[in-house]
Parts: C-alpha cells; structure tokens; sequence
C-alpha cells in the first residue's frame, strides 16, 4: 500500500490592521508526511491503491476516491491504476481584512508570463495602501509564481461604490477589471449605474478606463441600470464583456428594452460594439464569456427563462412549465450571434458559473444543477456540482456531477463549481465549495464549508479529487488559474479567525494558493 503524503499547512499571512506595521510573517509550514501534531483533516484523500474501471462504473470515485499516478500513460481501453498524489501545495498566502469590513470573493487571472493577478472590491483600509478613496474600491494585485507580492492598486471615486465582477489578463501581461458603479469613475454616470472596465499596464498603472450604459434622453434622468458578469480578452488584447441592463443597452430593433448584452473594447479602449442578446417576453442573464483564439470566436454562456435561441422566440409552454436553461451562444469578432447549444428540461435547470475554450475548441461550461444529468434520469436531487463538455459543432461530449445526491441525515447538502481552467493536453481543472464530502458522499465535510480541487482527463475521467476545509471553518471559493508550467492557483475567502496560529484578521480574509 502506498503511503501518501498529506498536505497540511498553516497559511501564510499578512497582517493588514493600521497597527501592525508591514513586517511579513510566514506561516507556511513544509508539507510532512504521517502522523503530525499539526491540525489534522485539513486535506482528504485516500490513499489506497488498486485498478479501478471507470468505463464500467464512472462515478466509483464518489465511493472510492483515488488518486492517478502522475505522468501515467491512460489508453482509453485500459483500466485506471490510482496511486501517488500529484498535488502538492508549494504556498499559501492571506490578506487579512480588518474587523467590521467586508471583501468580496476573489478572481483570478494568470498572464504570458505566469505573472498571477488577484482583484476584489473592499471598503478596508489595507497595510502598504493609502486610505480608502470611495465607499468601496477596487483592490488589484500582482504577484510572480514565488509569491513575491509585486504591487497592489486601489482605485476609487468619492462616495463610489465600485463592484468587481471580472478579471482578465492578456499574454503581454495587462489586466483588465470589469464591473459596475454607482458614481462617477471614468466620467459622470450616464445611467443611474454604469458598467466599466480598467486597463491597467504590467508595471500597475492605468493604461485607461472606461464606462457604459444605455444613453438617457436629452433633459431626462434614467434610472437603467447594468451589470457586468465576466471578462474575457484575446491575443489582440480585444475585451469581451457580458451582463445584463434593464435599458436598451446595444441594438434593441426588436422593441425590447432590457436583456442581456456583450461589449466590445478594442486594446486602446476604444468600444467597438454593444450587442443586445434579448428575445421579446423572455429573461436572459449571461454570466460567462470565454475566447477561442483560434477561431477568433466568443462565446457566451447564461441562462434563460422561455427563451428559445433556436428560433429568437418564446416557448410556449402549455401547461406552465419552465425552468432556467443553459445556453451557449457563439459570436464572431464583429459581433454576429450564432446559437450554439441550450438544454430544455422543463424543469430547473443548470447555473453556469464558469466558462472555457480548450486548445482543441471543445467549450466547458462549469457550474451547479439539482437536476440527476449525468445518467439522464432528470431526477432531483441536492444542489451538485456539474462540468459539460461540448465539441466546437455545440454538441455534448460528457456530463460529469460530484457532491452527494442524499444524506443519511436528511442534511441539506450543496456543491458547485466555481472556475474551471484547462492545459494544453485538454485537461480539466475546476474548484468550488461543499457542505457534504466529495470523495464519500456517505461522510461529513471537514468544516462547515469546504473547498474543492478536481482534475479531469479530456475523456472525462477522473484523475484525482482534493477536498479541503478545516473543523468550524467556512471557505469561499473563488476561481481557479493554471500557468505555462502547469501551476495551479486557487483563490477564495475564509472566515478562519485564526486564534489557534494566534492570527487576527476581519470577517472574511482573502487566500490565494499555489499547488504543483
């Protein structure tokens, strides 16, 4: 029997309260290996070793989770041999938040050059950043791949509540911060809220920012609203921007005064189109866009309520029924819509919560659904997670779930997928939150909430699970990005209070960690 190393650490943090002072303390205990006297059941796996036939049972890991030998060579006829863990945690650092002030969920975006970008909106006051410029503010930072903190930006207006909702970074290494305000940031508003986007240059500095919304009437004050929901940005440095107005944000022919909508800014900040994606009578809500560079094609995935893209109509449902359907919309550069794929159940639906094209232009839309897809019986069950791959023609390869479909306790139990991230091979990385046990659905969590870090072959096999969470600890999680040399790197937010590391830290502090 192989004996596996269990990672625990201790995460390295930052004390950020105005009387700390900027001394950097590191916590980060070396990954060790059997029994510690350090907090246990902060990892789990198992590490049992023999060959498992995922063909012939495609969801045994739920019972029997294993881990896949690193580098193994998996003929798709061949059965699974699970053995030593390929994850390893290299750092783990915190920003803490101090008490009685609030960060928002983290994204994550990595450049060309493996330089990782962490940004969030807050109303604190943070250690090494001036005070506060408006009611909240946008936070953005950049670290290197040995968790160097290279520089942080805070960018505000007075009296401005700024929220992020995106984070993207080109192959030149800019970045690029999407969301919406309710004040002035660019310019004066031209709706009672407005979405923007910020430029920044790979030395921190705003190469230009910009503001959207529908116009008002001359002499009359509009009460549109819109929001931003994702960002997405091509080799050109084009930014993709989707989300949802309640005015007629983008070509509104057909009479329809609200929807959803994508943006486009060419690398200098110039807007080059606005795109309504509505249909008279239905509700839209995109949520994810994502770039094949290849194709030079957009992608947009959301969710509707009696919308049909196929026809640009309405269902007419008989007999009232409806859920929320996925569906994946394709644009080219000039931003003409072609339907790519929606799911119809009659019934809830899928959440999609994250969005990515592969290097072979396969589309994965990762996210959350009550509904039994995997094996087709459209049963419900708690909230699971789901991850669906489509090839480039928008038909279905897989559908995979993970998280409990019951519990012995009649506990509510609840997983989804937060951020997926794809290599080279067409390997699939996704994390997300949990109540339950991933890998034994028949066990109990680790802490009140956990995090997750899943990797799928392209067949949809897969290679290992990590679950982790910590006893009374609630985690947040964020988004997921890989970099050139396969780094993986997960953000998110814990309510940890730190007494047992003798840590003092606000409500919900911000990690970021770095595994290989």
């Amino acid at each position: 029997m192989i004996r596996l190393i269990i990672l625990i650490f201790i995460i390295f943090f930052q004390a950020c309260s105005p009387t700390s002072g900027k001394e950097i303390k590191n916590f980060l205990i070396p990954l060790v290996q059997g029994n510690s006297s350090f907090p246990q059941n902060s990892f789990t796996s198992n590490p049992e070793e023999r060959p498992i036939d995922l063909d012939q049972n495609p969801n045994i890991l739920e019972e029997n989770p294993m881990i896949i030998e690193e580098n193994a060579v998996i003929p798709e006829e061949r059965p699974l041999v699970f053995g030593r863990n390929p994850l390893n945690l290299e750092w783990a650092t915190l920003l803490e938040i101090p008490s009685n002030n609030t960060i928002k969920t983290p994204n994550i975006a990595i450049d060309g050059n493996g330089f990782i970008y962490v940004a969030s909106d807050s109303n604190a006051n943070l250690i090494g950043d001036k005070l506060k410029i408006g009611t909240r503010d946008v936070i953005l930072k950049k670290y290197d791949s040995h968790q160097n903190e290279l520089w942080m930006k805070r960018i505000g207006s007075r009296n401005t509540h700024l929220t992020i909702t995106g984070l993207a970074a080109d192959i030149n290494g800019n970045a690029y911060v999407t969301g919406y305000t309710n004040g002035p940031l660019e310019k004066a508003l031209i709706s009672d809220q407005d979405m923007f986007v910020i430029k920044f240059n790979t030395d921190g500095t705003i190469a230009w920012k910009k503001q959207a919304a529908p116009q008002r009437a001359k002499g009359v004050y509009n009460t549109y609203k819109v929001f931003t929901e994702g960002i997405t940005v091509d080799i050109f440095g084009n930014s993709y921007i989707v989300g949802t107005s309640n005015g007629p944000f983008g070509d509104n022919s057909d009479g329809n005064l609200g929807g959803g909508y994508i943006i486009k800014f060419d690398t200098n900040g110039n807007q080059i189109w606005v795109k309504q994606i509505s249909i008279v009578g239905a509700s839209i809500y995109p949520k994810n866009v994502a770039v094949d560079e290849d194709l030079r094609q957009i992608y947009v995935a959301g969710t509707s309520k009696n919308a049909n893209f196929r026809t640009n109509k309405t269902f007419n449902y008989s007999n009232g029924a409806g859920g929320d359907d996925l569906f994946i919309l394709r644009f080219d550069e000039n931003g003409n819509q072609e339907f790519f794929t929606q799911t119809n159940l009659y019934r809830d639906s899928i959440t999609p919560n994250s969005l990515t094209v592969d290097s072979f232009g396969n589309v994965l839309v990762g996210g959350s659904s009550i509904i039994d897809l995997e094996f087709g019986t459209y049963e419900r069950t708690y909230l699971r997670g789901v991850l669906i791959k489509y090839d480039l023609n928008g038909d279905e390869r897989w559908i995979r779930q993970l998280g409990p479909r019951e519990d012995a306790q009649f506990i509510q139990r609840s997983t989804t997928i937060t951020g997926i991230a794809t290599d080279e091979n067409g390997n699939i990385f996704t994390t997300g939150s949990t109540n339950g046990n991933i890998i034994n659905e028949h066990s109990e969590p680790l802490g009140n909430q956990d995090i997750f870090l899943t990797k799928y072959n392209y067949l949809g096999q897969i290679e290992w699970i990590r679950q982790i969470g910590r006893l009374g600890e609630t985690l947040y999680p964020g988004k997921i990005g890989i970099d050139f040399n396969r780094n993986l790197y997960t953000t998110g937010l814990t309510d940890d209070n730190g007494k047992e590391y003798q840590v003092i830290g606000g409500d919900l502090d911000l990690f970021l960690i770095k595994f290989r």
